[in-house]
């Protein structure tokens, strides 16, 4: 997640300061990752209903 967010921070505040053509991040692996880490959330979701 930290990765994820770390990349978003790149591509949001550095290529409108430099004005250099950043490559924008690939969207079918944006969604990869946020499938993962849906999934993630679901589990820990889960384990946190099970200890109530």
């Amino acid at each position: 997640m930290n990765t994820f967010g770390k990349q978003r921070g790149v591509v949001a505040h550095s290529s409108a300061t430099s004005y250099i053509t950043v490559q924008p991040p690939d969207p079918a692996t944006e969604l990869n990752t946020i499938q993962q880490i849906t999934q993630e959330l679901l589990r820990i979701d889960e384990l946190i209903n099970n200890l109530i």
